[in-house]
């Protein structure tokens, strides 16, 4: 039920005189308060677009973030070791520089969430 249906029905039930105007007026603001925007930490509305955005950022800064360290730590000492030592320091520093970008783009996401540390 939308909440003008229910607007509708709290109206109907005062005309009846089965509800006071301060009950119908105290449920209409309870009503009208549900159907609000959402807002951030500081009050301000959400934009749901720009929230989408900023999801997507923190996700991909996860990706980058964790992959970079996969590689950095992992993969890139493994192929400095067994394979090449120049390549595995080129995947070690590519694996830092993605961990850095993944961190930027998460502050970034997280900012426009409000909430960035």
């Amino acid at each position: 039920m939308s909440v003008a249906d229910e607007l509708e029905k709290l109206h109907q039930l005062q005309v009846e005189g089965v509800i006071t105007a301060e009950e119908f007026e105290a449920q209409k603001a309870k009503l009208l308060a549900q159907d609000a925007a959402p807002v951030d930490r500081r009050g301000r509305p959400v934009d749901p677009v720009k929230a989408a955005k900023a999801k997507k950022l923190v996700t991909l800064s996860h990706a980058l973030g964790w992959g970079g360290v996969g590689v950095a730590f992992v993969v890139g000492p493994i192929l400095a070791g067994a394979v090449n030592a120049p390549l595995g320091i080129t995947f070690i520093v590519l694996g830092v520089i993605c961990a850095i970008v993944g961190a930027v783009l998460g502050q970034v996401g997280r900012a426009m969430q409000g909430r960035a540390m």
